[in-house]
Formats: C-alpha cells, sequence, structure tokens
C-alpha cells in the first residue's frame, strides 16, 4: 500500500518523477520538536533584512509586540553545553568526528528583543526573549517559515500547531 506517486518516484518514473519533486520541494513540514530551529531561521531571516515582514506577522498576533530586534550576545561554552550540542548533533546523524569544530571557550549567540507597547513609554518596554512567554516564543517561531511559505508559494503543513499557541 502506497501512493502512486510515491511509488513512481522510487521507481524513477520519467515522466512522474519530475512532478514528485515538485511537489516535494514546495512542501514545508513543521514539528513541535523543531521549534528551536525555527526561531533561529526568523533570527536568521530578520539579521538578512526581513525585519520588516517578520515584525508586520508578530504583531498580527495582537501580542502588544510593537518591534523586534536581534541581539549578539558571548556565552561561554560550558561542559554541560558542549555534551548538549554533541549529543544533538549525534541525533541528527551528524559523524562523530565532526564535532571537533564546536568551540572551545565562546559563542556568539543571536537572541532577539522584542518592543512591547507602553502607556507610560512612548518607546516602548525591551523585553528579552527569555521574558516572553512560550505561547509568543512559538508564534515567532512559526513566523519565519510562515513568510518564506508565503513568499515561495509553498504549502506550509504544521503538527501540532497549537502547541504552546496562547
Amino acid at each position: 500500500n502506497s501512493l502512486f506517486l510515491s511509488a513512481a518516484a522510487q521507481n524513477n518514473h520519467e515522466h512522474l518523477k519530475p512532478l514528485y519533486t515538485e511537489i516535494i520541494r514546495k512542501i514545508l513540514p513543521l514539528s513541535p520538536d523543531d521549534e528551536l530551529l525555527r526561531r533561529f531561521f526568523t533570527i536568521t531571516m530578520v539579521n538578512q533584512g526581513r525585519k520588516e515582514g517578520i515584525s508586520r506577522l508578530v504583531q498580527l498576533a495582537d501580542l502588544g509586540i510593537v518591534g523586534l530586534d536581534v541581539e549578539e550576545r558571548e556565552v561561554p561554552v560550558t561542559p554541560e553545553i558542549r555534551s548538549l550540542a554533541l549529543q544533538m548533533l549525534r541525533e541528527r546523524g551528524v559523524p562523530p568526528d565532526a564535532p571537533k569544530h564546536l568551540p572551545e571557550e565562546k559563542v556568539v549567540v543571536p537572541r532577539l528583543t522584542f518592543t512591547h507597547a507602553s502607556n507610560h513609554d512612548p518607546e516602548g518596554v525591551n523585553f528579552d526573549e527569555n521574558d516572553e512567554s512560550r505561547g509568543t516564543l512559538a508564534w515567532v517561531a512559526l513566523v519565519g517559515p510562515i513568510l518564506k511559505a508565503l513568499e515561495e508559494g509553498s504549502v506550509l503543513v504544521a503538527d501540532e500547531i497549537d502547541s504552546s499557541l496562547h
């Protein structure tokens, strides 16, 4: 039991494989397990000059956020962080010899900062991503992939999209 198009692609059908490849290329799957990766993707889009589009989508959720920025911070690489990074790489199938290029002492980590509207301060109030709710961070993690799907005409497939959203 398999889908006709999948079976045709697996058997390298000369007419249907290009169709299968194009359909797969246009699907952007999301999982609750990749939220941190999606947030990093959103940060990357902000750093690549897409801040306005990202900000507008964040504001659409009506979370009181009127702006966002990316701030880079130096973080020490502790043995615990190094061990966790190595474990994550192994779980994703990275060859064991690849992690020797991990930073030894410090790493620069991009982090989001948010500006919230305020009745008392016309400039707004700044919040670090650690001060934001899980729901806000879950939405921000979706915004980058949503914008990419809209720009490219892709289909966004999200598993458990309601996970942690307000």
